[in-house]
């Protein structure tokens, strides 16, 4: 079997409540692994280790993933088409600004970024620019599925809509994906929120098991890795408490405000949508936006 919807992004936008609140709907299957990231990082193990996922399908009536990996990686689009041509495909977009930042704190949780480099200092290098920053350019990312698929076939949500009423969205995404939307679930939690290490030695740790978790990924069986998934979540669990982040400097946002700015207004026209009424728009923005290393990004 091969899913019919996918939860296709973005990062720290929601995407793992998301799962959740779709995962429990009795016509819906979805893998007890998360993210599958197949399109992306997982695609050379090839169309045999993707089923593998949907095994446990018992006839429901639609099937999803999600990994949110799948917006932002340019060549997703193409190999989804390929493969599920007529999956419905749906996007969660949170304020780029605020995504930034959770995406960096998600990273300290996780050990995949040196707590000694600050945010402000992620944000001005080419990797930290990659990795927290161009994630949050939505509208080329979506632009990239067009050729591929109707827009009647792409459901965009908006992070903040979903924290407002979130049985609303949920009811949405219900419809749109082929199963009866007056389902009611949970919706009160939320998941993956962010996560700080009780001790500074933790986050150490973390940063070394993960790096070398990273190299053993491909000698690792499936079976290994998703049979102790678990436990490792538990011990992240016990090591790593749930805690309000520090505020942001005021520097950091005007300069990530007046960077979004033009992809914001894209993103308004193509949902068409004023966005800056949910995302704050940043005052005297330029006519062009310049990039750290070098040219510049063109207010359309």
């Amino acid at each position: 079997m091969l899913p019919t919807f996918l939860i296709a992004g973005a990062a720290k936008a929601g995407t793992t409540s998301l799962y959740h609140y779709m995962r429990e709907h009795p016509d819906i299957y979805m893998p007890a692994l998360k993210e599958l990231h197949y399109f992306t990082r997982n695609y050379e193990r090839g169309r045999q280790w993707y089923e593998r996922h949907f095994a446990g399908w018992r006839g429901e009536s639609a099937i999803g993933e999600a990994s949110p990996s799948y917006i932002s990686v340019p060549e997703a689009p193409e190999r989804i088409a390929a493969l599920v041509p007529s999956a419905r495909l749906i996007f969660i977009l949170r304020d780029p600004v605020e995504r930034a930042y959770s995406h960096y704190w998600f990273y300290i949780s996780r050990g995949a970024q040196d707590a000694r480099e600050s945010f402000t200092e992620a944000i001005r290098t080419p990797r930290g620019y990659r990795c927290y920053v161009e994630r949050g350019f939505y509208a080329e990312q979506l632009a990239r599925f067009l050729p591929y698929f109707r827009r009647e076939d792409m459901l965009i949500l908006i992070t903040e809509d979903l924290k407002a009423d979130a049985a609303a969205m949920v009811a949405r995404c219900y419809e749109f994906v082929g199963v009866r939307s007056d389902f009611r679930t949970d919706v009160s939690r939320a998941y993956n929120a962010a996560r700080l290490p009780a001790r500074s030695i933790w986050g150490r740790c973390e940063r070394i098991f993960r790096r070398t978790a990273r190299r053993a990924k491909r000698f690792t069986p499936d079976l290994v890795k998703n049979g102790t998934r678990h436990l490792r979540e538990a011990v992240h669990a016990r090591l790593f408490r749930p805690a309000k982040l520090p505020a942001m400097s005021a520097e950091d946002r005007a300069y990530l405000q007046e960077l979004y700015a033009p992809h914001t207004e894209a993103l308004s026209r193509f949902l068409e949508r004023d966005l800056f009424e949910v995302w704050q728009r940043p005052a005297g923005a330029a006519q062009r936006v310049p990039t750290p290393f070098g040219g510049e990004v063109q207010r359309t």
